[in-house]
């Protein structure tokens, strides 16, 4: 009965981070945040160019949420999610960084 209950608890665990769904506002960036990657959504119509780029993150989890950091298009992209079961569009925010330092802060919409 304990090893069902523990494999269960893992297995809820795991999918509990299925997926996230945030956006600045503005919608100027929409993105997918799963377990391992974070998927950007192009919502303007772009020439010849791609609608949609997943990149592979690094992330360091918290005791109630966690910190992704990528790179994408040249820019170092860090998403901070305080709490993953409470989004909060305060304490949840995106820096983009370029390869001059410049940082731009978003705030972030997650569902």
């Amino acid at each position: 009965m304990k090893k069902t209950a523990l494999i269960l608890g893992l297995l809820f665990s795991a999918s509990s981070f299925a997926s996230i769904e945030c956006h600045t506002p503005r919608m100027n960036k929409t993105f997918k945040i799963e377990d391992n990657r974070v998927t950007f959504f192009n919502d303007q119509p772009v020439e010849g160019g791609r609608e949609v780029a997943s990149v592979g993150t690094r992330t360091r989890k918290t005791a109630t949420g966690f910190t992704k950091v990528l790179s994408f298009e040249g820019r170092k992209h860090t998403i901070h999610i305080d709490n993953a079961k409470s989004f909060s569009d305060v304490n949840d925010y995106m820096v983009v960084r370029n390869n001059r330092g410049h940082e731009m802060t978003y705030p972030l919409t997650c569902k």
